[in-house]
C-alpha cells in the first residue's frame, strides 16, 4: 500500500537517517543482512556520546555511509528495503 499525500513524493520509507549529528563509527550489521524492527544496526559518535541507530523497520539492510563519514540529523545513513 504506497502512501499517497505531499510526503510520498519526497520521503523514502526505506531511508535510515541518522538520529544525531556525529561520526558514524560502526555497523552493527553487514551490509545486505536481514534487520528486524528496533535493531540496532549503526553506531553514530555524537561528541564523545555513542548513539545507537536502530532499524525503523524490517527488511535488508544497504548501507549508505562509510564508517568515519560525519553526518547531520535526517542524513540517510543506508537504506532498509523490504522483500
Amino acid at each position: 500500500a504506497a502512501e499517497v499525500g505531499p510526503a510520498a513524493a519526497v520521503a523514502d520509507p526505506a531511508v535510515l537517517e541518522a538520529t544525531v549529528p556525529g561520526v558514524l563509527v560502526d555497523w552493527l550489521v553487514p551490509d545486505g543482512e536481514q534487520v528486524t524492527e528496533g535493531q540496532d544496526v549503526a553506531v553514530i559518535d555524537a561528541m564523545k556520546m555513542e548513539t545507537r541507530v536502530a532499524a525503523h523497520r524490517a527488511g535488508v539492510l544497504s548501507r549508505g555511509t562509510d564508517v568515519g563519514g560525519t553526518v547531520a540529523i535526517g542524513d540517510v545513513l543506508g537504506k532498509i528495503d523490504q522483500a
